[in-house]
């Protein structure tokens, strides 16, 4: 019978009073799926994204795409990244600017002439509206005042890092002075300022156009080019990508799996080997930030030449050159402290003129100015400067020359220029060493795995050029010698962008050529040429852009599925303990209940006080002399220690047996007459009536089972017996928030399609026996 009659829903009221039920169900039902939603958001996003409100908009916006893309591949090391674009960080998300303008450079006439018309509305507009007396603004607008002079000035806006950095400070903090100012003859004035800071910033910063079919192809054609000179270099100038340690790369998970079918997939062996203490091959990681080359040990570790073995496996893709920021840094203070110096003495009007900015950081104009050089962007005064054609300045060669005598004790990637005279003196560097040739081979030796050295004489042990790598030994040698006995003038700084330099001189062998077959923008020697660090990641991230947004939203999901399934037990512990659970509970709970419902004990009342007495007591109560049981029995990190604390249930019996007394006698009493047995009875008539409320008992096992946690930890402490519960709860300690939200939705599906898939299923075990 229905609880509101039909005559009566046609009442006003009665269907406001519906409505607003319906209503309040649906905001219950909110407050419920809103969470979850929350977490699955959370999910696909990552540590570049996941504080961004609503949907991740990589899904949408290309931009952001991209940037995810470089953020996994650099592995989250936005120093380096810093430095190759000359642009501070403070989040991932910045990054696109700066390879935007390098895409499209600043060079261009066409853009050029609509920067410097920009600029110069800018700075008409500041000079005419901002009062001079105006001290709340004047600060910050001379500030702009004077950078905006500097880009009208040079013949060619590039993006230098003084330029963005100032601009934008000094921007930002006009229009939070403008905004802060309630007198309205300012507001004219400030939509008027925004507009212009608005109109020269999206000259500045162009947005990515990726179906312009021109850029994208000059972008392909120094993408490869750039492929092709990194399969020159060495291993030593080279940096494994998607090494992201707290996502488990794709390239760190590669390494594993090296690792695990090298040895067999037996992880006790290389624990020996390695020397380490690991319980599964996920958790073995890359040696040194996944680079062995700029760390100095006695002796390669048996993981180094893994390391080594599986670098020669990887395609040229999977590398970025290495870049090393702290010799950038190092370099530019002594080169501008060098320069500033050299002004003083040599050409005072010209240091007075350009002071201030030796204040802050060294200007290209400056530098041009005072040495006389070309230099056309910030770029060509990083640290490999000292290629062929810039050294041909008297005064930079001086200073390199000062700069490498300084610290060459601190910096990578020396190199030297070998002669007969310099390998006399590394002979005689090793005599004095090792005293014999027989000693020197049984030092080598011990590193090699083939053969040995089997010098006869020192001279025999020819100076390598570039740091070796087969050995510690060898490039231990190598190390002090250049760094103590070879002269300067003989020591060279052989980075990648010289390399670079230097291979396109052999390749194209005039800068005409390489302008014409390229189509870039017109250098005019090679020595301007920059790295194209912009145009590559552009170039690869096009190459892999297709299917990355669904790679994106499922990457947290495999690494929790890889570490659930594959990295540990969980998965396997908890179906073990679900299905015995459900065994016992359907098994021991029923006959229980039937046997009090069964055969009338005179005393079952007060048995049937006793098990809902056990209600009375919360789980924290029971938890402590339940544990000193377990533990007396001997059965803690066992399965039969998550199991039998809970074969039997009092509130399951006591639900039982009231629904067994509801089931007709003359059933029981027909299936005597036909001369079944009580083991017959129960197993033919109880069970198959009960099926409801048996439905609601292993829905609620299930559901106490699978979510228990701290009875689990407690009884199971190692970790070959954790459960999902357990395992999510020690993840999340050690991941980070977006992988842990992975976790927490993959471990919240089983009990959601459990609930979907028996819905009826509960509703009949609640309803029908309030009927009987």
């Amino acid at each position: 019978m229905p609880i509101i009659a039909k005559v009566g829903r046609k009442d006003i009221g009665v269907r406001f009073t519906i409505l607003a039920i319906y209503l309040l169900l649906i905001l219950g039902g909110i407050t419920m799926v809103y969470p979850f939603l929350l977490m699955v958001k959370i999910s696909i996003s990552s540590k570049m994204d996941n504080d961004d409100y609503g949907l991740p908009r990589f899904l949408y916006d290309e931009n952001l795409l991209m940037a995810k893309y470089l953020n996994e591949r650099h592995s989250y090391w936005t120093g380096p990244m810093a430095l190759r674009y000359h642009r501070d960080y403070g989040i991932w998300k910045d990054l696109i600017t700066p390879v935007a303008q390098k895409v499209y450079p600043l060079d261009d006439s066409t853009r050029v002439d609509r920067i410097r018309k920009a600029a110069e509305k800018l700075k008409n507009d500041l000079e005419a509206r901002i009062h001079p007396k105006d001290q709340r603004l004047i600060t910050a607008k001379n500030l702009i005042l004077s950078h905006l002079q500097r880009i009208l000035a040079r013949k060619t806006p590039y993006d230098d890092p003084l330029l963005t950095r100032l601009f934008e400070r000094n921007y930002v903090e006009l229009g939070e002075r403008l905004g802060e100012i309630r007198d309205p003859k300012h507001s004219s004035v400030l939509r008027i300022i925004r507009k212009d800071i608005k109109n020269l910033e999206a000259l500045r910063s162009p947005k990515f156009d990726l179906n312009d079919k021109k850029v994208m192809a000059d972008v392909q054609r120094l993408g490869i080019e750039w492929l092709n000179y990194k399969k020159t270099l060495p291993l030593e100038l080279k940096q494994v990508n998607f090494m992201n340690y707290s996502n488990n790369g794709k390239n760190q998970r590669a390494f594993q799996e090296f690792v695990k079918k090298k040895y067999g997939g037996d992880i006790s062996r290389v624990n020996r080997i390695y020397e380490d203490g690991v319980t599964y091959f996920s958790e073995i990681l890359a040696p040194h930030g996944g680079s062995i080359f700029g760390v100095v040990r006695s002796r390669y570790s048996a993981k180094d030449r893994d390391w080594i073995a599986f670098n020669k496996t990887l395609k040229e893709e999977e590398f970025c050159v290495r870049y090393w920021e702290g010799n950038e840094a190092r370099w530019g203070e002594f080169f501008a402290d060098q320069v500033k110096r050299y002004a003083l003495k040599n050409a005072p009007e010209k240091y007075h003129r350009w002071e201030a900015y030796f204040n802050t950081e060294y200007s290209v104009e400056a530098i041009n100015d005072i040495l006389g050089t070309s230099f056309i962007q910030a770029s060509c005064l990083s640290l490999p400067l000292p290629d062929k054609g810039l050294l041909k300045n008297r005064v930079v060669r001086g200073i390199w020359k000062r700069f490498l005598l300084e610290n060459r004790e601190n910096l990578n990637f020396l190199r030297i220029n070998v002669t007969k005279k310099l390998q006399e003196r590394f002979s005689e560097y090793l005599q004095k060493k090792y005293g014999t040739v027989s000693r020197l081979n049984r030092v080598l030796s011990r590193e090699l795995s083939e053969g040995g050295t089997k010098f006869r004489r020192f001279e025999d042990y020819e100076l390598a050029a570039n740091r070796p790598l087969e050995t510690m030994a060898m490039r231990r040698d190598w190390d002090e010698f250049v760094r103590t006995q070879c002269p300067i003038e003989y020591i060279q700084y052989y980075s990648y962008e010289a390399r670079w330099r230097d291979y396109l001189r052999q390749k194209y062998a005039k800068i005409e050529n390489f302008n014409k077959t390229l189509k870039t923008r017109r250098y005019r020697s090679f020595s301007e040429v920059p790295a194209p660090f912009a145009e590559y990641d552009l170039y690869d991230y096009l190459k892999h852009r297709k299917g990355l947004r669904w790679r994106f939203v499922w990457a947290n999901y495999r690494y929790a599925l890889d570490r659930l399934f594959f990295n540990g037990r969980a998965a396997y512990n908890t179906l073990v303990l679900v299905a015995l659970s459900l065994f016992t509970a359907l098994t021991v709970n029923p006959l229980a209940a039937y046997a009090l419902s069964r055969f009338r004990l005179s005393y079952a009342h007060k048995v049937l006080l006793f098990f809902l007495a056990t209600m009375a007591f919360p789980p924290e109560v029971t938890m402590i002399p339940n544990f000193l049981l377990i533990k007396e029995l001997g059965l803690l990190n066992s399965y039969a220690a998550l199991v039998l604390p809970g074969m039997a249930n009092g509130f399951s019996i006591f639900l039982l047996k009231g629904f067994f007394d509801s089931i007709p006698l003359s059933l029981y009493e027909a299936a005597e007459l036909d001369g079944a047995n009580n083991f017959q009875m129960f197993y033919k008539i109880t069970l198959p009536l009960s099926k409801p409320v048996l439905a609601v008992i292993a829905l609620n096992t299930f559901m106490y089972v699978y979510g228990s946690y701290l009875w689990a930890l407690l009884i199971c402490p190692a970790r070959k017996f954790w459960t999902i519960m357990v395992f999510v709860t020690q993840f999340q300690q050690v991941q980070l928030p977006h992988q842990t939200m992975a976790a927490l939705v993959l471990a919240a599906l089983p009990p959601l399609i459990v609930f979907v898939l028996c819905q009826k299923v509960i509703m009949r075990g609640i309803v029908i026996p309030q009927s009987k």
